[in-house]
């Protein structure tokens, strides 16, 4: 074979491998399957909390994405919550509303002016006719033990007419686990329990860091990140979420053995603090994604009679279902198809029901 032949046949085999790879790079980002090329990226605005483990950044901006279906600019108020500003209102003048919980409240997947809790201000204020304020201090990966916390620092300072704890059904594995650090280290968010494992966490990242053009490939060529996906050398570039278990590091066990007797605790200790402030306490169980029913019936299971009888336990789960049958929705287009937290409509739905609930019920 002479060399023109040969150096013909080498530029067509090239133009062919060429338009190959664009005709692939098209149909990634034309169909973009999430498990291959999505990203997982958490906002960084996260600040370690000697007492709770974490917080949210006062006045902190972040960005959070997530396999093609996520895409929301997160924004921390003056006060370190994913909320409104509430300054310059007289609490005599409005029903003062507090909002508990985990991610489901702190609801970072979308607007702030699409959370449940704005769209519960929204709506007590047009069928009562009068002020409500709604003050949401959820913080995600969080159990209730720390949602009591967080109100009890914010009544120092504040008041409320009534408090709603948005349980969910993992808030009770959350106050199991020995506390979690978190904070921001460069673009990643790094979870430890201990000094020794954020200095391992830091490492593994130093030592797996890329070369800027392998970090602008995996960026912009979805083709290049398909292939990076197969290396776990790669992953920290899908997931800036980084725990001691993505970096190699051995997490501690659950050690503590009486950590279901500080569940009931937790809860006397929140109706405790209703008497003392003078505020009504809702729990309001979250409906799950897989089982509508589940929140209920775990905090149910881990709560004596006698406790129960004590707190005010909303079943917001029929009126769910009677708004989503009036406006034709299924129940599964409440939450993210790649995630189990509510998208807008879910936020809209569960926002909804609870104010329906609260003036029927004059809660």
């Amino acid at each position: 074979m002479d060399k023109t032949r040969f150096r013909k046949k080498l530029i067509l085999v090239s133009c062919q491998c060429f338009f190959a790879l664009v005709i692939c790079e098209f149909a990634l980002r034309l169909f973009k399957p999430a498990r291959l090329v999505g990203i997982s990226h958490m906002p960084c605005i996260y600040v370690r909390d000697e007492r709770n483990g974490f917080g949210y950044m006062p006045n902190a901006t972040g960005w959070l994405h997530r396999y093609f279906e996520m895409d929301n600019a997160v924004i921390i108020n003056s006060k370190g919550f994913h909320d409104v500003e509430h300054d310059g209102l007289d609490p005599n003048d409005l029903l003062r509303i507090v909002a508990i919980g985990d991610s489901f409240t702190a609801a970072l997947e979308v607007p702030v002016s699409s959370t449940w809790t704005q769209v519960l201000q929204k709506q007590l204020n047009h069928t009562r006719g009068s002020s409500a304020q709604v003050i949401n201090l959820g913080l995600d990966g969080t159990g209730t033990d720390v949602h009591k916390n967080v109100l009890e620092s914010y009544l120092q300072s504040g008041s409320a007419d009534v408090v709603v704890l948005a349980f969910y059904a993992n808030d009770v594995d959350d106050m199991r686990q020995k506390r979690l650090f978190r904070e921001v280290y460069h673009d990643y968010v790094i979870l430890y329990q201990s000094e020794l494992q954020k200095r391992g966490i830091i490492e593994h990242i130093v030592n797996h860091s890329l070369s800027r053009p392998a970090r602008w490939l995996h960026k912009n060529s979805y083709v290049c990140r398909a292939i990076m996906s197969r290396s776990s050398k790669y992953r920290l570039m899908r997931k800036n979420l980084v725990s001691p278990h993505r970096s190699g590091i051995k997490i501690s066990e659950y050690t503590d053995e009486a950590w279901s007797g500080r569940v009931e605790e937790t809860f006397c200790e929140l109706t405790t603090l209703s008497h003392e402030h003078g505020f009504k306490l809702l729990v309001v169980p979250v409906p799950t994604k897989d089982d509508p029913s589940e929140s209920m019936t775990r905090l149910l299971n881990y709560l004596t009679p006698k406790v129960r009888d004590e707190l005010v336990i909303v079943d917001i789960l029929p009126t769910m279902n009677e708004l989503l049958k009036d406006e034709g929705l299924g129940y599964h287009q409440l939450f993210w198809k790649y995630d189990n937290h509510f998208n807008a409509a879910g936020n809209r739905l569960y926002g909804t029901a609870l104010a329906r609930m609260m003036d029927e019920h004059k809660l």
